[in-house]
C-alpha cells in the first residue's frame, strides 16, 4: 500500500517538472516570435522612411531577402 503513496507522488512531480518544461518551451518560442515581430516592425518603419536597404539590414539583423520580400510587401 505504501509503494502506491510513494509511486503517486513520483508521477505528481513527474507531471509537475513535465509541464514546467513545456511551459518553458512555449515561453522562449513566444519570446522569439516576438523579437522577430519587432525586427520586422523596425524594417517596415525604416523602410518607410526611405532608409537604403544596406542600413535597413544593419539596423535590425534580417538578411537582405527578408528585407527584399518585405519592401515587395508593402507596394
Amino acid at each position: 500500500m505504501i509503494w502506491l503513496v510513494i509511486w503517486k507522488k513520483l508521477w505528481i512531480k513527474l507531471k509537475r517538472m513535465q509541464l514546467k518544461r513545456e511551459e518553458k518551451k512555449g515561453y522562449n518560442k513566444g519570446y522569439k516570435q516576438g523579437k522577430l515581430e519587432g525586427r520586422l516592425e523596425t524594417a517596415r518603419n525604416l523602410l518607410r522612411m526611405s532608409m537604403d536597404l544596406l542600413t535597413v539590414v544593419k539596423a535590425t539583423g534580417l538578411s537582405h531577402e527578408e528585407i527584399e520580400k518585405i519592401k515587395k510587401n508593402m507596394n
